[in-house]
């Protein structure tokens, strides 16, 4: 299931330059000084927001880059530490495992919902084959 033949050229581009928007906008939001965020900010909302955050960003990266599922799985791992030792060294955010372990679950979620999906168009497919043979 390729979804790379849905977005050619420009558009295609222009899909890419707009995920990488949103995931600065992640990293500016989380490295926005505590006061201006809505709070409380350490609460079970907030680790439901991460994982969403982090699903969503995998989600549409596995349609753009399809075929990398291994190299965006392994970046988005990393964007999500990378985000929690910036946290760490801001001085007015605090790094939390939590955070991280919220971030990983939003990657898993969406590579085992793609999965899923895939596993589900080649069964459909392979279906239809048998069936356009009887």
């Amino acid at each position: 299931m390729t979804h790379e033949h849905l977005l050619k050229g420009h558009a295609l581009t222009l899909a890419r330059a707009l995920w990488a928007l949103a995931l600065g906008a992640v990293a500016v939001l989380a490295l926005l000084p505590v006061e201006h965020l809505q709070l409380p900010v350490l609460s079970w909302w907030d680790k439901a927001q991460h994982a969403l955050a982090f699903a969503a960003l995998t989600g549409s990266a596995l349609w753009l880059w399809d075929g990398k599922a291994t190299q965006v799985v392994a970046g988005m791992i990393a964007y999500g530490g990378a985000i929690e030792l910036a946290q760490w060294t801001v001085g007015w955010r605090l790094a939390e495992w939590a955070d991280f372990g919220a971030d990983t679950l939003g990657v898993a979620v969406a590579y085992a919902a793609l999965s899923v999906a895939k596993f589900l168009d080649r069964a459909g497919r392979d279906t239809l084959h048998r069936g356009q043979r009887h």
